[in-house]
């Protein structure tokens, strides 16, 4: 067993303990290790609350994972076998995402956690290429325009107009002579 579980075995232990002697106690002192458990499972219950249903969902963190992980994983269930995506966003979202895998499972793609080190591609096995990049992240697309110049750029955008994010088409041939 490891010992973490080990070590939180103990102290439950010895808190049950604390609250089966607490029963012999009177007066207020009695209820003061029940207001504390109570009062760290409220705490808990509102930074659950925050987490997920006010920062996850008005954050960066949470629009990515949720919206752009939806298209892009739609926009890689079409690429070919010698096609590859790139995901410059990175923590934002990653090609890896669950969403991404689930629509996609074949998809040939990698993470490029720091694009400065990582451009231009080096892969052998990597033909035309797509470069993923959400709109914290579009920096990029100068570099890519420079690397790759016979390359595409499409924008994706939400109904309300901004920004989605944008995908950098790379051709065979850019690629190869970048090698």
């Amino acid at each position: 067993m490891p010992v973490p579980f080990m070590l939180a075995a103990v102290a439950l232990d010895r808190s049950w303990a604390a609250l089966e002697g607490q029963a012999h106690v009177s007066g207020t002192r009695r209820f003061i290790l029940p207001a504390a458990v109570v009062l760290l499972l409220a705490a808990s219950v509102y930074n659950n609350y925050w987490s997920y249903f006010d920062h996850y969902l008005n954050s960066i963190e949470g629009w990515a994972q949720r919206e752009p992980a939806t298209a892009v994983a739609n926009y890689a269930a079409h690429l070919g076998p010698d096609q590859t995506l790139y995901m410059l966003s990175a923590p934002e979202l990653y090609i890896w995402h669950g969403t991404i895998r689930f629509i996609a499972p074949n998809l040939r793609g990698f993470d490029m956690l720091n694009p400065e080190d990582e451009l231009p591609v080096r892969d052998p096995n990597t033909g035309w290429a797509a470069f993923v990049m959400l709109p914290n992240h579009t920096q990029w697309i100068d570099k890519l325009r420079t690397l790759y110049p016979h390359g595409t750029l499409r924008e994706w955008r939400r109904p309300t107009g901004e920004l989605w994010f944008d995908i950098f088409e790379a051709q065979a041939e850019d690629v190869a002579a970048k090698r």
